[in-house]
């Protein structure tokens, strides 16, 4: 497991990619094209999770493949999302009017649960990536091991490299470094 050196360096990839707009530079329909991708990804990647499951999380093989759906359709739904995020209008007056725009913050960090680490780390991923911002995620010590298949899958569905960073580590050393980082957004 991994403590503070490997969060310095998970934050440094997604600090540079950020930098480097490899997010920012596709469109929002490219991104959630991208959560798509991903989805098709863990389908070929289903029999290997369920068996991770099983062993790595106490699950039946039954739980496994529920989770791969489940972790699906939140990719999807906030690849459906990416492309409708938009800013609005606001009327002040005659002849004045004010708007918003929604633009990407930069290097978020995600904790998540060993209970379901697959679905939430996914769905913390999306939020993130549909509007631009890259993930530094810390696995539950007890069950990461699909979170490093979700990175494979992610790897292969053509996510910019740096934009996903996974680290296993236990919470009082990598956990507490990755929420007292001083560059995560």
């Amino acid at each position: 497991c991994g403590g503070a050196v490997e969060i310095d360096l998970a934050v440094a990839a997604a600090r540079r990619c950020f930098q480097e707009r490899r997010l920012q530079s596709l469109t929002p329909a490219a991104r959630g094209e991208l959560m798509f991708a991903i989805a098709g990804e863990l389908e070929t990647l289903a029999d290997e999770i369920a068996e991770l499951e099983i062993h790595d999380n106490g699950k039946t093989r039954a739980a496994g493949y529920n989770e791969v759906k489940l972790t699906q359709r939140y990719l999807r739904y906030y690849g459906g999302m990416a492309d409708k995020l938009e800013g609005r209008q606001i009327p002040l007056g005659e002849n004045v009017v004010d708007y918003t725009i929604r633009s990407p913050y930069g290097v978020s960090a995600q904790i998540v649960p060993w209970n379901g680490p697959l679905p939430v780390g996914a769905r913390s991923i999306a939020c993130a990536l549909v509007t631009g911002n890259t993930v530094v995620l810390k696995s539950p010590e007890d069950s990461p091991l699909s979170l490093f298949v979700l990175a494979e899958a992610c790897e292969r569905a053509g996510v910019p490299k740096g934009a996903v960073n996974i680290v296993c580590g236990y919470g009082p050393e990598a956990g507490a470094a990755l929420v007292a980082h001083k560059d995560i957004d």
